[in-house]
Order: C-alpha cells, then sequence, then structure tokens
C-alpha cells in the first residue's frame, strides 16, 4: 500500500489461520502493518479507567476541527448498505436495524479513508516506534459458517433499544479462550508463534486492542445515549458517552455494549463508530506493553 499522507505507511501481510472452519471462501486471512513513525505532533485529554485489571482510555481533543468536520460530511453521505441487529431476539421483535459497510465498501474506506483515519494511522505509526513493538490488526475478514468477524468494523446507529443494550453485550476477542490465528514470536523464541491461549497483555505477550472513533450528527448530543458500556466481572457499569471525534482505546476482552438511545420525539440524528482491532507485538521478553502504552499516551496528555 503507498504511502499516506503525513508519513503513516501501511504493508500487508498474510496471516496463517489455526481453525480449520474459517478456511471458507469469504475468510480474508491478511493483516496490515503500521510502519514506525518517530516524529508526532498531537495531543489530547484523557479519561483512563482499569477494568478488572484491563485498559480503557477515552481521548478528546486529538483531531483537528477540519477533520472533525470531513468525517462528519463523510458519515452522513457514505453507503453503509448491510443491516445488522444487536441479537436474534431484537431481529424477530422488529427493532430498527444498526447498518455497517459490507466487505467492498469497508475496504474502501480503508483504502482511501477520510483525513481523520489518516491520523489515527499516524497514532499508531508513532506508537509503534516509541513502544518499539509491531503493530499490525486482526485478520482482515474471519469467517466461518455462522459468524464473520472483521478487524475494521462501522456501526451507523439511529437509535438503540435496551433489548440490544442488554443483548449485545460481548467481547471483540479473548486470546485466553484461543484465537483463530496466528501471531509470530519476534524476540527469538524456540518457536516462532504464540500458542493461541495467553494473557492479553501479560509480559512478553502481545496485546490485543480495540480503538474506537465515534462520528455525530451535528444535532447530536451526549444526553441522547447510544454510547458504550463497559462492565465489570461484578456487573459494575463504566459508561463512555457519545462524543464526536472522541477516540476510544480499550482491551477487547472487556465486556462491553452499545447503551440504548433516549432521544427525543420529533428529533432525526445518528451516530456512528469507526472500530478498528489491533495488535501490539512485543519485540522483547521483558516488555509489559499494558504499562508502556498508558506510559506513552499519558506522556501525550494535554496537563490539565
Amino acid at each position: 500500500m503507498a504511502s499516506l499522507p503525513e508519513e503513516a505507511i501501511i504493508n500487508k501481510e498474510s496471516v496463517s489461520l489455526l481453525l480449520d472452519c474459517y478456511n471458507t471462501p469469504n475468510t480474508i486471512p491478511l493483516a496490515f502493518s503500521f510502519e514506525p513513525l518517530p516524529i508526532f505532533d498531537r495531543s489530547f485529554t484523557m479519561q483512563n479507567h482499569s477494568i478488572d485489571g484491563r485498559s480503557l482510555y477515552a481521548l478528546n481533543g486529538y483531531f483537528t476541527e477540519k477533520e472533525g468536520k470531513e468525517l462528519r460530511a463523510f458519515s452522513k453521505e457514505a453507503s453503509f448498505s448491510q443491516k445488522i441487529f444487536g441479537n436474534h431476539e431484537s431481529e424477530q421483535s422488529g427493532e430498527i436495524p444498526a447498518k455497517m459497510m459490507n466487505g467492498k465498501e469497508r475496504w474502501q474506506f480503508f483504502e482511501r479513508p477520510p483525513s481523520a483515519i489518516h491520523s489515527l494511522f499516524r497514532l499508531f505509526g508513532y506508537l509503534s516506534n516509541k513502544m518499539d513493538v509491531k503493530i499490525t490488526t486482526l485478520p482482515w475478514c474471519l469467517s466461518d459458517q455462522k459468524t464473520t468477524s472483521t478487524c475494521l468494523a462501522t456501526n451507523f446507529l439511529n437509535e438503540n433499544s435496551k433489548m440490544s443494550e442488554t443483548h449485545g453485550k460481548h467481547q471483540d476477542y479473548n486470546p485466553e479462550n484461543g484465537l483463530a490465528f496466528t501471531i509470530p514470536c519476534l524476540y527469538g523464541s524456540e518457536e516462532n508463534i504464540y500458542h493461541s491461549h495467553f494473557s492479553n497483555g501479560g509480559v512478553g505477550k502481545p496485546l490485543i486492542m480495540t480503538v474506537m472513533v465515534y462520528a455525530t450528527a451535528d444535532n447530536f448530543l451526549p444526553e441522547y445515549g447510544m454510547g458504550t458500556f463497559f462492565y465489570h466481572h461484578d456487573g459494575k457499569e463504566i459508561k463512555i458517552d457519545c462524543r464526536h471525534m472522541q477516540m476510544v482505546f480499550f482491551e477487547g476482552d472487556i465486556w462491553h455494549a452499545i447503551e440504548e438511545s433516549r432521544i427525543p420525539e420529533g428529533i432525526k440524528t445518528w451516530r456512528v463508530s469507526y472500530v478498528f482491532k489491533i495488535i501490539f507485538n512485543p519485540k522483547r521478553s521483558d516488555q509489559d506493553l499494558r504499562q508502556s502504552l498508558f506510559h506513552e499516551i499519558k506522556n501525550l496528555e494535554i496537563s490539565t
């Protein structure tokens, strides 16, 4: 893939599968790595949370006003042609479905992204350089006979019911339960791949993160809901409001769900989330990537 504006460079890589059930025509076993970027000029404000020892960061102020306007305009006009439901019950009950990009639309978005997404890719490159890690996406598409998982997800909503909030609770992945693909070991282990079961972000182990960017209509307010709930094992909730151009970093094995909507009658509005699932792969056996990521994000935070 060609060099992106502002120096972000992305490379294409093949991925080996661990589970035969994903050897289907719809599976695309490709990942994309972000070249290290030594120069960076962005900052933000941060909310930091820990959920059962897992990390969650909500970042505001990273994107420029121009990038925010462009992503809003893009989102308003973009094609999200595939319908999705929070669960089987919401589909049967006649709920209005959410919308997402189909495979072709997602590829066009990734290949020629709006400027805000270019800037997000720059952040990935910068973190790769500062943390001394290799950052890649998860495989582009893993599809068996029943489910599909992608490294880039989009979710366009006009509303969301309490049922979808409750039944849509999920994890993006859980390496302790096993992954469907291999991750190469980069620091001279006797084996050249990690076993499919490991503690996410353990010392010397990969850290798999989900990075989400919200975009909203110009009349959308955070009190209208459709943010994201994150759940502790004891049931305690942390809510991250849906705010235009807010970026959220979180470990995708945290259980989470989209908050129900509370839009006043007579108001038509929307929100969309652009979601990237990425792997921080250590180059040394002594690296603690969870602590390293916190340190580098903290260094970019604006003092308040």
